[in-house]
């Protein structure tokens, strides 16, 4: 259950640095943001993946732990639907027509996009996945 207090101590960085700015004016909250929404992200992630890898889970839980799947499968196709456009674009810029943004990417850039393809999709599938029983060897 320590992944539930991270992931409220996540929401309440997140929710309480937009209002510390406005209040404030101080762009440094702003800080807050950066490294609350990505905390929150992943931290739901793994609460949603606890929940649904329990071996007897309430039907509160089970609906909880399938609810808190959802955003995870939206996340995942955004994140291979970016990856799967910056593949297109580069693919477009190289063999069909070179707009005038283009500028030949590196190496590694040309990685991120089918990186993020793979990610996405695999965050997709396992959104509602139990992990596998684990068995324990007796000794």
């Amino acid at each position: 259950m320590r992944t539930s207090r991270k992931l409220g101590l996540s929401l309440a960085t997140l929710l309480s640095s937009l209002p510390l700015m406005i209040a404030t004016g101080n762009g440094y909250f702003i800080l807050l943001l950066l490294i609350g929404l990505p905390a929150t992200i992943l931290f739901w992630f793994d609460r949603g993946r606890e929940l649904r890898d329990l071996s007897t889970p309430s039907r509160t839980e089970r609906m909880l732990g399938l609810a808190m799947g959802v955003p995870q499968v939206v996340f995942g196709l955004l994140c291979a639907g970016i990856g799967l456009m910056l593949v297109l674009w580069i693919l477009y810029n190289l063999l069909v027509e070179r707009q005038s943004q283009f500028r030949i990417p590196s190496l590694p850039a040309l990685g991120v996009g089918p990186l993020m393809i793979v990610v996405g999709l695999g965050w997709a599938r396992t959104a509602f996945q139990r992990a596998a029983l684990k068995q324990h060897a007796v000794e």
